[in-house]
């Protein structure tokens, strides 16, 4: 029988052996997350070590105020700021609502009955910020969805400057942009649907909490001609959503969706670089290993940093080299980098990743052309503008050792040092 109490079943009318079967798939959805993570965490210890972490207060004063008001994304781009913004906090307010239903069903209920706080106004009020939030998740997916299909800004252009056409694919990159949206599209309107559905079937007096459940129960029955759906129809709009939302939870390490996690922490660990040109590491003392040529060159920090860019492309946009028409885009050697990393890390990765397994490419010279190193200006442009604090500069000035210690350098500084070196000044007038 239905209850109409100020409160709501989360298995309506399941079997045992439904309620079995749900609790086994979301066991084996965090093991894979687990398992996720452990390799990303495994990629990072493979970097070198750095100095510790100073300035701990100010770092997450700066981490909850960058988080929570998403500034630097509102900052250069408000269209895709305050989509970003309501995608934010619609998805921290929904995660906290299935905490709490899990917290009070899972944890709390089994101990004590009596601790059960899933009724009453606290159910009321709690049904109107989920619904409220949940419509600004969906506000924000859709207006992201639409920025992508159809206004299609210059900095979510992924064609490459340093390649002709034909020779390359970033096929696997628009993929990988657009299942991440997908998912998160399908979970939000699977979840109203369903609430729908409920409201539908139960028809509690309350229902108008729930506001955009009722707005789309009332369509229900209206389209059914006042009849309340059956609980087959609910149970499997239940299943779908359920398993898409256990499925984005097992996909989050292994995809574009992993932003989730390392911008926050890029945010709380980024390196303190003073004119973003980074001093000499005790282990570039030898000239024997100037520069970075591997992997195990890279401090683990940096190594975070890659994977918290998310191809926004405002570094690539607003890069001098870009606009002259040279061989370099920042974004293209941040992704560059992050798929010869992970090539020889061995990640495993769904659609976020050139298909290119870098099987013995050199690192400087290949993977990062030569050019591309000699046309950044040192600008600090790329920087500047990069929402999540990716440090492009110390990157590219690291591979830029590489190439001087191998002698091998531009031309025109060749030329300006020669003139410094005979004439003392670099245009090589007397």
């Amino acid at each position: 029988m239905l209850d109409f109490g100020v409160k709501r079943e989360i298995f309506l009318d399941f079997s045992v052996g439904s309620k079995i079967a749900f609790y086994g798939l979301a066991a084996i959805s965090i093991c894979l997350f687990i398992f996720g993570i452990i390799q990303r965490i495994k990629k990072y210890r493979s970097g070198k070590d750095t100095k510790g972490i100073s300035n701990i207060a100010v770092r997450f004063k700066d981490f909850l105020s960058l988080s929570l008001t998403n500034k630097t994304i509102i900052r250069d781009d408000l269209y895709s700021g305050i989509s970003h913004l309501l995608i934010f906090w619609g998805f921290i307010i929904l995660f906290a609502g299935t905490a709490i239903i899990f917290l009070n069903f899972d944890l709390l209920s089994l101990l004590n009955r009596a601790w059960n706080f899933w009724h009453g106004s606290f159910y009321l009020w709690f049904s109107l910020l989920l619904d409220l939030f949940g419509f600004a998740f969906f506000v924000g997916l859709l207006l992201m969805a639409l920025r992508r299909a159809f206004l299609r800004p210059p900095c979510l252009d992924y064609r490459r400057v340093d390649t002709s056409p034909g020779t390359y694919s970033r096929r696997s990159y628009i993929l990988g942009d657009w299942l991440f949206l997908g998912i998160l599209l399908l979970i939000g309107v699977s979840g109203f649907f369903l609430e729908g559905l409920r409201i539908a079937m139960t028809r509690p007096p309350y229902s108008s909490w729930s506001f955009v459940g009722d707005s789309l129960a009332k369509l229900i029955i209206k389209m059914t001609g006042g009849k309340a759906p059956g609980v087959t129809f609910y149970k499997l709009i239940w299943w779908l959503h359920s398993l898409m939302s256990l499925a984005f939870i097992a996909y989050i390490p292994y995809s574009k969706a992993i932003h989730i996690l390392t911008d926050p922490a890029n945010f709380l660990l980024k390196e303190e670089v003073a004119g973003g040109v980074p001093p000499f590491a005790e282990d570039e003392v030898d000239l024997d290993k100037l520069g970075y040529m591997e992997l195990k060159d890279f401090t683990w920090r940096e190594l975070l940093s890659l994977d918290a860019c998310t191809k926004c492309g405002r570094c690539h946009i607003s890069c001098p080299a870009v606009i002259s028409g040279s061989s370099l885009s920042p974004r293209d050697v941040i992704l560059d980098l992050r798929d010869f990393i992970n090539a020889k890390a061995k990640a495993f990765l769904l659609w976020d990743c050139q298909a290119t397994s870098h099987e013995g490419e050199k690192l400087v010279g290949e993977v990062i052309k030569e050019e591309t190193l000699w046309s950044c200006t040192t600008c600090l442009s790329c920087t500047e503008h990069c929402p999540v604090f990716v440090q492009h500069l110390p990157l590219l000035i690291k591979m830029r050792r590489h190439l001087i210690e191998g002698g091998f350098i531009d031309e025109g500084i060749q030329d300006a040092l020669i003139n410094i070196s005979e004439c003392g000044n670099s245009f090589g007038e007397p």
